[in-house]
């Protein structure tokens, strides 16, 4: 498993281009811009979080995260983990897609710091 932080050149297909990420208070969304399907987890600095949400992407589908957090004043971020699921694989999240050997994985740490964070809620939908 080889893993790339976001802004590093990639020397296979997978590119940190390939998943828009914008960020608003309280909201983080994700775009799958890649011809490729893509699957991802969410995760916090301070693994407090009752739900952080994992899913796949589909060419241009995006999941809209809401943050949750509980008012205290810490500093928690999240960082977003995504790679490609091997090819003619069902539309179903696999955490063992982030175990092979030759896997690519880019990993997206916000760089918003939140309080304390509760949990990560996900809505996922189809872009036009």
């Amino acid at each position: 498993m080889t893993t790339q932080s976001i802004g590093t050149s990639l020397a296979t297909d997978l590119s940190s281009r390939e998943l828009q990420i914008s960020e608003q208070p309280g909201h983080i969304k994700i775009v799958n811009t890649s011809g490729k399907r893509i699957v991802f987890g969410v995760s916090t600095a301070l693994k407090k979080a009752t739900t952080t949400p994992t899913g796949v992407l589909d060419p241009n589908e995006a999941a809209l995260f809401i943050v949750k957090s509980d008012g205290k004043e810490q500093n928690d971020r999240i960082t977003i983990i995504y790679t490609h699921p091997p090819e003619g694989t069902e539309k179903q999240y696999r955490s063992e897609y982030f175990l092979g050997e030759d896997t690519l994985i880019v990993r997206k740490n916000l760089s918003i710091r939140f309080e304390k964070i509760t949990a990560v809620l996900a809505r996922f939908e189809k872009l036009n």
